[in-house]
């Protein structure tokens, strides 16, 4: 269960940093 959310907190952070820095901002702001 550890490596799965691990790898689910992995994912994440990849998609966050390979998204335009606009998007970074908005998602910051939804949370």
């Amino acid at each position: 269960n550890f490596k799965r959310a691990m790898r689910a907190l992995w994912l994440l952070i990849k998609i966050i940093s390979e998204s335009p820095f606009e998007n970074r901002i908005s998602l910051k702001e939804s949370f």
